[in-house]
Formats: C-alpha cells, structure tokens, sequence
C-alpha cells in the first residue's frame, strides 16, 4: 500500500478507537449515574457532575500529564469536590516537599502536643489561646462564609493544619496561613476526613508560600498582568476616584504615594487571602479554583479583584463623591462583597478574559472560545 493510504487507514483506526472509548466512557457513566440513582431513578445535576468530576479526577490521578490538556476545558467551571481535589492536589503538591513535612512531623517531639493542644482550645471555644491573633482573626473571618453545618469541622481541622504547618516551616506564621489553610482544609479533603497530614501541610505552605505571592508579584507588576494595567484597560473611569481616595489616606505618608497605597489596601483585603472570607465561600472556593486551571495561574488574581471591583462600583462611587477616606474604603472592600453571586463573577471573569487577551481564543490553529461579553468601563 501506498504511503497515503496507510496514513488513511491510520487516521480511521484513531477515529474508530476515539469513538469506541466514548461510548465506553458513556456506557461507564451510565451505568454509575443508575446505580447512584437508587430505586427511585432520581439524579441530581450535581450528583451528575460529581460522577463526571471523579471520572476526570481518576484520569488525572492515573495520568497526571492529562492536567495541563484539561485546563483550558476547565477554566470557568465549578469543579465538583473529586475533581478540585485532584486539581488542587496537582497543582500545589511536589513528592520533595511531601517527604519535607512528612520528615519533620515524624521527627518533631512536638507534634503530639501540638495536636493535643490545637484540639483543646477548639473544643474549648479559646482559638485566640491556641494562635496568635491574626491567624486566629483570619480563621474566623472565613468561617463566617462558610456553611453553617461545616464551620465546627473546617475549625478543628484548619487550627491543627496551621499547628503543623507552624512545625514544618520554622515557626513561622505568615498573616494570610488561616484563610488560606481553611481553603485547602475545604478543596483538599473528602467531607469525612478527621484528619489533616503532610501532604496537606505540603499544599498550604506551598499556597501560601509560592502561589499566593506569584499573583501579588503580577499584580504589582508594571506588565499587562499588573493590576493597574488591567484597571486601566477595564475600569477607566473608577480607577481615577479609587486614586483619589487612597490620596487622601496618603497624606501624611513620606514616600507613599496614592497608587502604592491602593495596591497595599488591595493587597491586604483581597489578594494575600486569595478572598476567603470576602467573596462568598463557593465563589472564594470558584476564584482559587481558576488560578489552579487558568493559563494565566495566580496572575489571575489581578483579574478577579477587577471583576469584584466592578461588583462594588456603586458604593465606590458614593464613598469617593462623599469624600470619605480609607477607612471607609476598607470597610467595603472587607464587607461589601458577602453577598456577590457566583454567576456573576463568573460571567465577569470571561468578559474580561475575552476583553484583555482576544487572541489567547483566536490564534492559528487553535479552536475558538465562547466567551461572555460584559460592559465592563462604566
């Protein structure tokens, strides 16, 4: 046979092999979806999307290298909790920095007391005696979105994450360790866990660490990544009345002029956080989840901050029209965003996706992307 007609026959094999797989695929979740169902015949979209969720979990498990093909579906979802387990775990774990924390635990004289005394003060109610204040402050401040029924849980297993934490990483506890130790607890853990170990150490030191501060070192940067560039681009009327009231609040400030201490206001409310305990639990939780899967990473906290600040331009605008000063600022910024729904943000986040980088869904040979289009400037 010819050289084209062997590449022929290949190219229908592959399709013929693709096809079988997806009704495999198809046959598999059925057949689960039923047995899920019970006698009743009932399933839930949710519970549909968290059969598909451990489906693609498993497959990353099995094959890692399928994560960096995947992200680009996944940008925008909500992940079910198997598959932003696996997501999470993919994107902050590393075997060296496991081992680390696994060794130090192992060998720390302290940690059975350290355990010991976490779970006293939660279950005697004295968090602030077990933490110092910040961390202890962040805890709570996050708590108070999270669902009701789960606040005991994500409590207990939090303190002691941070408690070990404190071991593994020289008895250091940087301000943001709470929130962002709350959302690992949340994203990393099946909903019966009673216990927090190294690799989940592993994943919060790393957040904190390494992942958080690559969105701050992006959004203080001066390229198009930067948070001001991206206000500039997307809120060109409200960033000159942000300006003007972070002016205000830096007079009297040698060397701090009004574009350093907004980023310093923006920094401490939302991203050092990574906005636990600003946005609603599920969309904090939705937020975290993008920087995971999103081709951009943590420079995607830049533009989740925009998309919160085009959710409060209102009040912004009467705060700055009332001349009022930071402080007030910072009160919205801490507060205002409680009740934000997630399926605005989301469309938001696409609109600025498609706003900013039009070419990331046009350029040659790559398929094109639906994005939504939201008025963002006004």
């Amino acid at each position: 046979a010819s050289p084209e007609a062997r590449r022929d026959g290949l190219r229908s094999v592959r399709q013929l092999c693709a096809a079988e797989a997806k009704l495999l695929c198809q046959n598999a979740l059925w057949r689960e979806a039923r047995r899920v169902a019970g006698d009743d015949g009932q399933l839930s979209q949710g519970a549909l999307a968290a059969l598909i969720g451990a489906g693609v979990a498993a497959a990353i498990e099995e094959r890692p290298a399928l994560f960096a093909k995947l992200g680009a579906e996944l940008a925008g979802c909500e992940l079910p909790p198997p598959l932003r387990r696996a997501a999470w775990r993919h994107a902050l774990l590393t075997p060296a920095e496991v081992k680390r924390c696994s060794d130090v635990l192992r060998a720390s004289d302290e940690y059975g007391d350290a355990r010991a005394a976490a779970a006293a003060a939660v279950a005697e109610g004295r968090l602030a005696a077990a933490l110092p204040t910040l961390p202890a402050q962040m805890i709570a401040r996050g708590l108070a979105r999270a669902p009701p029924a789960e606040r005991p849980r994500l409590e207990r297993l939090a303190t002691a994450l941070i408690h070990r934490a404190y071991l593994c990483n020289g008895a250091q506890l940087p301000a943001p360790l709470g929130a962002h130790a709350l959302a690992v607890v949340a994203a990393t853990l099946p909903p019966g866990a009673r216990a927090v170990g190294a690799e989940e150490v592993a994943a919060l030191l790393r957040l904190t660490e390494r992942a958080v501060p690559e969105g701050l070192a992006a959004a203080r940067g001066a390229g198009a990544d930067g948070l001001f560039a991206r206000m500039e681009a997307l809120l060109p009327r409200l960033l000159p009345q942000l300006l003007e009231l972070a002016a205000a609040g830096a007079r009297g400030r040698v060397g701090v002029g009004p574009r350093a201490l907004l980023l310093e206001t923006l920094e401490a409310e939302w991203l050092r956080c990574a906005f636990v305990g600003v946005l609603p639990w599920e969309a904090a939780l939705w937020a975290i989840d993008q920087c995971v899967v999103h081709r951009r990473g943590w420079a995607l906290l830049s533009d989740v901050a925009v998309a919160c600040l085009w959710l409060l331009r209102r009040p912004l605008r009467r705060i700055a029209k009332a001349k009022r000063g930071l402080d007030e600022l910072r009160d919205l910024l801490r507060d205002g965003l409680r009740d934000a729904p997630l399926h605005e943000l989301q469309a938001l986040l696409a609109g600025l996706d498609a706003r900013v980088a039009p070419a990331a869904s046009g350029a040659a040979g790559a398929a094109p992307v639906m994005r939504v289009a939201v008025p963002i400037a006004r």
